[in-house]
Order: structure tokens, then C-alpha cells, then sequence
């Protein structure tokens, strides 16, 4: 098995296990992330529960894909570039959110650099494989 191929094991396991935590934990696993208290009861946070658990379980799902197009890099070559260019898109969100609110800490930064970078070197380095 190649290095990329367990490179992109390791994202897919951080994925899963993540989402999965997302879905079974909603927002109540985030509530004091920045130091601030949140409105447990408000709107916004039943909204934002609901949503973390769906896109938990997306993230999830993604994980899944990753795991499966990981496992032959030669003739999954197509649905590993979809699953780069859903982390791009999602990290182009992450970055609109951050320049317009201000992106709250270094991890959040990173992980918008990680998804606009690593799609564009897992392609790169797949074709190496």
C-alpha cells in the first residue's frame, strides 16, 4: 500500500470519527470552544445543533468515500478528485466565513488551509501512484 494511499486512511478515520462525534455529540461538544458562553436553548443554537449533526454525519460520509477511493488511487482517480473538490468548495466557505467574521482561532485557519491545499497535492501526488 502506497504512502498516500495511508495518508488519505489517516483522513479518512479522522473523518469518521469526527462526523460520527458531530452526530452523537451536536453542538453540546462545542458550546465553550471559544471561551465564550453560548445560548444553549436560542434558536440559533437549535439551529446550529441540527446543522452540526447532519453535516457531522456528511463528514462522516465523506470519510467513507475516502477510505473506499484510497484503496485503488489508479482506477478511483475520478470520485478521489470529487471528494478533493468537496473539501476545496467546503474550505472555500470556511475562508468567506473567516474574512467576513474573522476565522476565531489558528486551528480554524489551518484547517481552511489544509482544505484549500491538500485536495490540489493528493491530485498531484495520485497521479505518482
Amino acid at each position: 500500500m502506497s504512502s498516500l494511499s495511508n495518508f488519505l486512511k489517516g483522513i479518512s478515520l479522522f473523518s469518521i470519527c469526527t462526523g460520527t462525534a458531530d452526530v452523537l455529540l451536536g453542538a453540546s461538544s462545542v458550546y465553550n470552544f471559544s471561551g465564550h458562553p453560548f445560548p444553549v436553548n436560542s434558536p440559533a443554537a437549535v439551529f446550529i445543533d441540527s446543522q452540526l449533526r447532519f453535516l457531522g454525519g456528511m463528514w462522516a460520509g465523506w470519510g467513507v468515500m475516502m477510505w473506499w477511493a484510497s484503496n485503488d488511487l489508479r482506477s478511483r482517480r475520478t470520485p478521489l478528485a470529487l471528494l478533493g473538490g468537496i473539501m476545496a468548495f467546503s474550505g472555500t466557505g470556511r475562508v468567506i466565513s473567516g474574512l467576513k467574521h474573522g476565522f476565531g482561532s489558528k486551528v480554524v485557519a489551518a484547517a481552511a488551509a489544509v482544505e484549500l491545499l491538500v485536495p490540489a497535492a493528493i491530485w498531484l501526488f495520485s497521479d505518482w501512484q
